[in-house]
């Protein structure tokens, strides 16, 4: 399976309805995707380890806070670290 990532700015403004959203590929576009903003911006407690070799594999484990309302599948998971 491949995959495209993109990794936008904040969304501004929360919406609550599904906001259908266009994606497209070389001309050939996708609308059947629709998106759901929470109302509050959800963060990690803490990262353990803090840092990592960037060219050895590293297990990372990300802790969420307690009141994390969604059920969080790791299949269903992307995490994108920046510097």
């Amino acid at each position: 399976m491949n995959s495209i990532i993109c990794i936008p700015d904040r969304f501004k403004t929360i919406v609550t309805t599904p906001v259908t959203i266009t994606v497209t590929i070389n001309g050939v576009s996708d609308s059947s995707l629709s998106i759901v903003l929470i109302s509050s911006v959800q963060q990690s407690l803490s990262l353990v380890p803090s840092s990592a070799s960037p060219v050895l594999k590293t297990e990372l484990t990300i802790y969420l806070d307690s009141d994390y309302s969604e059920t969080l599948n790791a299949s269903d998971f992307t995490a994108t670290l920046l510097n």
